[in-house]
């Protein structure tokens, strides 16, 4: 069975945010400007088109995204050597679904 650990690394440049999330199946990287909105094409679940837009609150890095089916809030928050993502989806109808992952620096 593949190892099926994740990596996360954030590279910050100004105002230009890159995120690399890497793993044994598939390497991803997302580029943006805080601030700034983009469109971006959800390959993993619909190939739907969603809005995006990226921003600082306090120490907390923040995307939110809209699409077709609601909006996905990504809070990204570091604490010693432990990084918090908490997702919260909210359906379009205000059905809402949340989790948070832990990540340990290595």
């Amino acid at each position: 069975m593949a190892n099926l650990s994740q990596t996360l690394v954030f590279e910050v440049s100004g105002n230009e945010v890159t995120v690399k999330t890497l793993t044994s199946l598939k390497n991803k990287e997302a580029k943006f400007e805080l601030g700034g909105d983009w469109v971006e094409v959800e390959e993993e679940l619909t190939e739907s088109k969603a809005k995006r837009k990226a921003f600082m609150e306090g120490a907390a890095l923040i995307v939110v995204s809209e699409n077709d089916n609601g909006e996905v809030k990504v809070t990204r928050t570091v604490e010693g050597n432990v990084l918090t993502v908490a997702i919260v989806f909210t359906k379009k109808d205000g059905a809402v679904t949340s989790c948070k992952r832990f990540f340990n620096k290595q």
